[in-house]
């Protein structure tokens, strides 16, 4: 039986676009160029054309994150040097948004040589 944690510094990558509403002839001269994000809608309320560029910005930061696993097994090992495992190690975090989103239960087995 084992326990322990995994610990990491990441390095996150975020987009956010931010809407501002622009006028009739503007929205006409950019809503073919590319890599341009407009967009227009019918208010219902006053049954005007709205239309809105976006600009989207990307943002880096680190963040720190975190997983706990277990090591629940068995070992047999011959005198000659066969080995034998077999077992599970489950996975799982404390609420952390940058590990294991959910428990994972990975079973294994191995052979090999001992020495």
């Amino acid at each position: 039986m084992g326990m322990g944690v995994s610990l990491g510094l990441y390095n996150g990558h975020y987009q956010e676009t931010e809407w501002r509403q622009i006028d009739d002839q503007t929205y006409d001269k950019i809503k073919d160029l590319p890599d341009v994000d407009v967009m227009g809608f019918d208010n219902v309320s006053t049954g005007v054309m709205e239309y809105y560029q976006g600009t989207t910005n990307t943002h880096s930061r680190n963040v720190f994150g975190y997983y706990v696993f277990g090591n629940i097994g068995y070992r047999h090992t011959v005198k000659n040097g066969f080995q034998f495992r077999v077992g599970v190690s489950p996975s799982f975090n404390f609420g952390d948004s940058h590990g294991v989103q959910k428990p994972v239960l990975y079973p294994y087995i191995s052979f090999g040589k001992a020495f």
